[in-house]
């Protein structure tokens, strides 16, 4: 059985250093920009943007409280493509392969379709590889 890790990168994983890591880029924003982390803002052009700013980076939304009881999915406050049924019930676990299963509802059968973001389309690309 092979092992998949799939991550952000705000783990600061080395991707390229192993075929079972992936990376899926953070939104970084200074300002009124945003960024890709690793794909459109290198960790160099990151800490020039920090010394030459007076804007300090945010990533999008909140953690999660994992002391209070959270209604819903616990990353839909923070998910910018949250359907309203993620604010109200935890997503079921959905198949998509033999080995992974994921939690969104987007994969319901009745869930509307969007296109995959930019990130996502990229690491499949490069799986594929």
């Amino acid at each position: 059985m092979s092992v998949k890790i799939i991550t952000d990168s705000a783990s600061d994983l080395p991707a390229s250093r192993h075929p079972a890591i992936s990376v899926l880029p953070m939104t970084i924003t200074f300002g009124e920009e945003s960024f890709l982390d690793g794909v459109e803002l290198d960790h160099h052009r990151f800490y020039e943007k920090l010394i030459e700013g007076e804007d300090l980076p945010t990533i999008d939304g909140t953690p999660p409280n994992l002391f209070n009881e959270v209604k819903g999915d616990a990353f839909a406050p923070r998910n910018r493509q949250a359907l309203a049924i993620d604010f109200e019930e935890e997503p079921p676990y959905f198949a998509v392969s033999e080995t992974h299963m994921a939690k969104t509802w987007y994969l319901d059968p009745r869930s509307p379709k969007i296109e995959q973001p930019k990130s996502i389309r990229m690491l499949r690309e490069k799986m594929k590889r």
